[in-house]
């Protein structure tokens, strides 16, 4: 992008990525998290596209076992990378083609994206990405291309958007991309183990424009550090909370969470996390472990309707309730505004 970018902006390319082979491009998550049947499903239809396609050099067998081995060991490698992290950076980029992706302009762009791939795909740090980020059209223009991906730090993605061996494609943005008029990168910290939706890193972004640099939305510019995760020593819920909503049942008034809110719960081992929204919150995530009393030790924090970041801590026990249902019993602690303390009860939320 070269003189063009904006203070703090990667010269990063939109819809470039990693991708291990090319007809491994297309695999993606189930639900928006990390799944070893996800993986699976998505490696059988892309030995199809394999086989239909006549890609790889041995055979039926050899693309098997090539997909087998990703989806192992890509699977494995993102669970390592939760064991050590309870959070990974998420990054949108994005910008205006100056013609339609398959229009003559756009020939040399639509070409070199297999090697910048390749240079994100042996770059430290890698979590994950869209791999369908040039077909995602999320803005009402069908020329804003964009770029979503997932990495273990900011020092990751910098090293990678920085140091790795693409600066020429980058110095040639202009020949594809209109030069950008406000910002067109958000990073902002997720839970580690989920997956963004663009829905919620278009609201990132959209935050960022509005009101510059904070912690819900930054550049590297302005880099903000990882938020604060919970002390307990892990240990696994007596309960299973992956893939429960739940919403408040109760709450005392200094509380944002209503019976409007709702938080999507996901667990993998002693690490849990949720992303939550609706009425007082506009978007939130929070990060937790099981400790050794039965309880869930949390961290959360959410943007309210005014665009103030919120931040607490939390001490959960659940309970199972008569009708099966699960349900838990909070204690919680604002860490910034009034550092006020409250109660709330959640109660899970029948599919």
């Amino acid at each position: 992008m070269g003189a063009s970018r904006a203070v703090g902006q990667p010269p990063w390319i939109p819809g470039g990525g990693s991708r291990i082979h090319p007809w491994l491009e297309t695999i993606r998550f189930d639900r928006g998290n990390v799944t070893r049947r996800g993986l699976e499903r998505q490696a059988l239809r892309q030995e199809h596209f394999a086989k239909d396609f006549g890609q790889g050099g041995g055979g039926r067998s050899a693309i098997r076992f090539q997909l087998r081995t990703f989806s192992d060991n890509a699977h494995r490698a993102i669970l390592r990378s939760m064991a050590l992290h309870h959070y990974h950076l998420a990054q949108l980029n994005v910008g205006r083609m100056l013609g339609p992706l398959d229009s003559p302009v756009m020939a040399e762009f639509v070409a070199q994206l297999p090697l910048v791939n390749a240079v994100a795909d042996r770059s430290d740090g890698f979590v994950w990405r869209l791999t369908e980020a040039t077909e995602v059209r999320p803005y009402d223009d069908p020329l804003i291309l964009i770029n979503l991906s997932v990495w273990q730090s900011v020092e990751t993605l910098k090293a990678f958007a920085y140091k790795s061996g693409h600066q020429t494609s980058l110095r040639d943005r202009t020949k594809w991309f209109e030069r950008p008029q406000q910002a067109h990168l958000a990073l902002w910290w997720i839970p580690a183990g989920h997956i963004p939706s663009v829905r919620d890193a278009v609201d990132r972004l959209e935050f960022r424009r509005t009101h510059g640099d904070t912690a819900v939305a930054f550049s590297f510019s302005k880099p903000y550090p990882e938020p604060e995760g919970p002390c307990a020593k892990p240990a696994i819920p007596a309960v299973n909370l992956d893939k429960r909503i739940f919403m408040s049942g109760e709450n005392t008034p200094n509380g944002d969470a209503s019976r409007d809110t709702r938080f999507h719960y996901y667990q993998r081992g002693e690490r849990v996390w949720a992303t939550y929204d609706g009425g007082r919150v506009r978007f939130g995530t929070l990060v937790a472990v099981g400790d050794d009393k039965g309880r869930l030790d949390m961290r959360y924090q959410h943007v309210d309707p005014d665009g103030n970041l919120r931040t607490g801590t939390c001490l959960a026990v659940p309970e199972l309730l008569p009708d099966g249902r699960i349900c838990l019993l909070e204690d919680w602690h604002w860490t910034n505004g009034d550092l006020s303390k409250g109660t709330s009860v959640v109660e899970e939320v029948c599919s």
